[in-house]
């Protein structure tokens, strides 16, 4: 598994009055996983750490037409997302793991 997809709704960045509901798209970011070993707690902790800056980046308001603001909800909802996909990787692969003494 070369790639990681997290999906997650993040805000669409419309100009709309203060107050007036935005509408959200799903949007995806795809993050490498070449080198990650995630029956290594150290190599899974390394990848979460870049993963989250990488998903700070992503919902960063320079990449939003009319955004000022960092994209909380966006974060939250990616950060939530990629805690569940990287748990239950590293779950599987400690599973499968031969047993070292």
């Amino acid at each position: 598994m070369n790639k990681l997809l997290i999906a997650a709704i993040a805000a669409t960045v419309l100009s709309t009055p203060a107050g007036a509901a935005t509408k959200r798209e799903p949007v995806s970011l795809q993050l490498s996983t070449t080198g990650v070993d995630f029956a290594n707690p150290t190599s899974v902790d390394q990848f979460r750490r870049r993963a989250l800056r990488e998903i700070a980046d992503f919902c960063d308001p320079a990449n939003q037409i009319g955004a000022n603001m960092p994209d909380n909800q966006c974060r939250k909802e990616m950060t939530a997302q990629l805690a569940r996909t990287v748990t239950n990787i590293a779950v599987a692969h400690t599973a499968n793991a031969p047993v070292r003494n």
